[in-house]
């Protein structure tokens, strides 16, 4: 039987993998990162063919649309880097009270944990990044 120890670190260990891979879930399926940024490019000339079709724009009204579509996918690239700013500051804040329990021991293996995680992560990307470039 684990000690109340132990059931704690489990306990912080468990929350914080559960953080993470919320965080990617969200990342990933929620704001839609891991699309390539000519897909999104091909999703704002979709919007502008069918709207053009649909509500037979002039010449202006298209021009005035693409600014739109610009200008929103700008402020959707700086509400995405908001929230990695934010979910790093939970992160880290997590990270400084969860080490604070631990022994120094097993403050060496959480850090060799997290490197393998970072690194993991960043293979994953470039992974990801090199299937849109195909």
């Amino acid at each position: 039987m684990l000690s109340s120890k132990n059931t704690a670190i489990l306990s912080f260990i468990t929350i914080f993998i559960a953080g993470i891979a919320v965080g990617v879930m969200w990342d990933n399926f929620v704001l839609n990162k891991k699309r390539p940024e000519n897909r999104r490019r091909d999703h704002n000339a979709q919007i502008l063919k069918k709207f053009t079709q649909e509500l037979s724009l002039t010449e202006t009204q298209q021009d005035t649309l693409k600014m739109l579509l610009d200008e929103i996918k700008m402020k959707h690239q700086k509400l995405d880097e908001k929230r990695h700013e934010e979910f790093e500051k939970i992160r880290s804040e997590f990270d400084g009270k969860f080490t604070k329990i631990l022994t120094s021991e097993q403050k060496v293996r959480y850090e060799q944990m997290v490197q393998e995680f970072k690194k993991r992560w960043e293979d994953r990307k470039k992974k990801e990044t090199r299937k849109g470039e195909d």
